[in-house]
């Protein structure tokens, strides 16, 4: 209630969404109205209910002026995954919960598309690569994770289907066979399967049947891997004489060479060849392929960064590939900062690699690529860095960053777009929290005090500062963020301030926040991602210890359906004996709702452990004096 002014953004989504999916289905909308409620306090993101979806209120209430440019992509997101839900889930429904996926990974394919065709200019498929793509590698990388389908035989693992594998690691797979097959006839697929299976229930083998009979390539014999198998390909790319080697095997963040498991993989390939340029697909099905292109000058094995596969190119490709880096498109730039960095992960380079291919790209315009280098940074400093290099590194960010904000100017201006605003966004923060730059932080406190004074900012740098502000918040700080919190005037801005309290790395301030979790001041769809950011922070252990005093009542403050979630910051704990700590509480405390959960975040807490193990006396040398 007085919130209808602030719903225009919504309408515009709801309208564009409703009309963009009824023309790519080709199918009439299956109802007779569609109302978008919000709800102030929902633990999930929407529901789908037929004819009548609700929201957390967040996705609907929005202030145009005053929303950065993730805020606004949330909300047609949001919006256009529920509506495709009413095609995908409802007029055609799985026989089963196993098909879970064929709702959820659809209906996120779906939103991509939707937000893609409604504000181009957000690159919705970059940031689809940054966001969706490496939240379901973060768990497809482990040995626990587990197919997209597989076998229901309990409550409690209906509740697992509702992860990063269902949304995120369907809807990469869908994608990539899109774009594999040829997108015209991978939307006929769709449309002949909801034509055949309207109003009726249906298996994975159905949708197969439809996607098969409207491609040249055999598009069942490609997916059925992909769904049925867990894990995801390691592409491996040497130059041979008169082409290239690729070879296979599974990516794993903790490496086993006895594991053998492969997969059809549809590979994009172009580059050039004796001064000729080639592309072409190929189908990987065998351990290794030759593919004859003549004598390469350069190949990318991953065009348009389609593919859900890490791709590690031998050293003399890769520097070949840098070299012709203004060939590349954004996603093919996107893909090789992000393989490196994940490829110091698994410990097969070392993290002086990561480090010196961001100083190569640090003229990169893209804020997606950005978000890789920053990502990568921050993974440094956490879990490798020792307070002897830590001058040495701060002076290193900001010999990074600063230039690409000093391109951008410290402001808005109307020639720029949306992502150019995001990227000031995220480099202010960087700058401020790993490179410790005076300046910045001087001005993100002004900036905070203009914001905390009702002052018009830019939702980009008033965001940004506040998580500056915050970082080094005292007492009197957190208590004024804390106000803010409770005073917002819509859900956005409620949020933005819950974020900045969060970001407190104060001991004595992030067990304040916990101690508002357990005693019901912060929201009940807040606490769990509350919890989890106050685990990576550097009070991290401290608010794990406490909350393991008070165990029973902060389980009673998270919902059910919800707890899986809580344990998901608790691979930041990689500090020495801490570790040991956690994976001991929770072998005395057991989880049964989130049992797989568990194991999969205990699993990303060694490869954590192990990481600053290894990488810490590399990071070491390379910052010494």
């Amino acid at each position: 209630r007085g919130n209808l002014h602030r719903t225009d953004v919504a309408m515009e989504n709801a309208i564009f969404s409703f009309e963009f999916l009824s023309d790519y289905f080709g199918i009439p909308y299956p109802g007779d109205k569609l109302d978008h409620i919000a709800v102030p306090d929902f633990a999930f993101g929407a529901m789908e209910n037929v004819g009548l979806i609700v929201y957390r209120a967040a996705s609907l209430v929005i202030d145009r002026a005053n929303a950065s440019q993730s805020e606004l992509q949330t909300s047609v997101d949001v919006i256009a995954h529920e509506v495709a839900h009413q095609w995908f889930g409802n007029l055609v429904t799985m026989a089963w919960w196993e098909g879970i996926w064929l709702n959820e990974a659809f209906a996120n394919l779906m939103q991509m598309k939707t937000t893609n065709a409604h504000r181009p200019e957000w690159k919705r498929w970059l940031a689809f690569a940054n966001v969706e793509v490496p939240w379901a590698m973060n768990i497809d990388q482990l040995v626990s994770t587990r197919p997209v389908e597989f076998e229901i035989a309990s409550p409690d693992e209906i509740d697992q289907m509702f992860d990063a594998i269902t949304y995120g690691k369907g809807s990469a797979v869908l994608h990539m066979v899109d774009e594999f097959a040829g997108t015209d006839r991978f939307r006929a697929g769709v449309r002949d399967y909801l034509h055949a299976h309207e109003y009726a229930n249906t298996a994975t083998a159905d949708l197969f049947a439809s996607l098969d009979g409207a491609s040249d390539w055999p598009i069942s014999e490609i997916m059925r891997d992909w769904i049925f198998q867990k894990g995801f390909p390691q592409i491996e790319v040497t130059r041979v004489a008169g082409g290239a080697r690729l070879a296979q095997r599974r990516y794993l963040v903790i490496p086993d060479a006895s594991d053998a498991t492969t997969w059809p993989v549809p590979i994009e390939l172009r580059g050039s060849a004796a001064g000729e340029r080639f592309s072409r697909k190929v189908l990987l099905t065998a351990d290794e392929l030759v593919v004859d292109a003549g004598d390469v000058d350069w190949i990318v094995a991953n065009v348009g960064g389609h593919g859900f596969y890490r791709t590690h190119y031998a050293d003399d490709l890769f520097a070949d590939l840098l070299a012709h880096r203004d060939e590349l498109d954004d996603l093919e730039r996107y893909w090789l900062v992000s393989d490196t960095l994940a490829l110091v992960r698994n410990g097969e380079v070392d993290a002086s690699a990561f480090l010196d291919l961001a100083v190569e790209f640090a003229a990169e315009p893209e804020q997606a690529i950005w978000s890789v280098i920053t990502g990568g940074l921050g993974m440094i400093e956490h879990h490798a860095l020792v307070p002897a290099a830590r001058p040495a590194f701060e002076a290193y960010v900001r010999s990074v960053v600063a230039p690409q904000l000093d391109r951008l100017g410290p402001d808005p201006s109307d020639t720029e777009t949306d992502l150019d605003r995001k990227l000031r966004g995220d480099l202010i923060v960087t700058l401020g929290v790993l490179g410790r730059d005076p300046a910045t932080v001087e001005r993100c406190a002004r900036v905070v005090d203009e914001v905390l004074a009702g002052a018009e900012v830019d939702p980009e740098v008033a965001t940004a500062a506040l998580a500056v502000f915050a970082h080094d918040a005292d007492r009197v700080a957190y208590d004024r963020l804390w106000s803010a919190y409770l005073g917002a005037r819509t859900p956005i801005e409620q949020a933005r301030f819950l974020r900045a309290v969060a970001d407190a790395d104060d001991v004595d301030l992030a067990t304040a926040t916990l101690d508002r979790i357990l005693d019901g001041s912060i929201r009940t769809q807040d606490r769990a991602w509350v919890f989890a950011r106050l685990l990576s922070s550097r009070a991290g252990p401290t608010v794990w210890r406490r909350a393991t005093e008070h165990w029973d009542a902060f389980l009673d403050a998270i919902p059910g359906l919800t707890r899986s979630r809580i344990v998901e910051g608790i691979s930041a704990l990689s500090q020495p004996g801490v570790a040991d700590e956690v994976q001991a509480f929770l072998a005395d405390h057991p989880l049964p709702e989130a049992a797989h959960s568990v194991r999969q975040n205990l699993e990303r807490l060694e490869a954590n452990v192990r990481l600053r193990a290894r990488e810490t006396p590399a990071v070491t040398a390379y910052f010494a004096p």
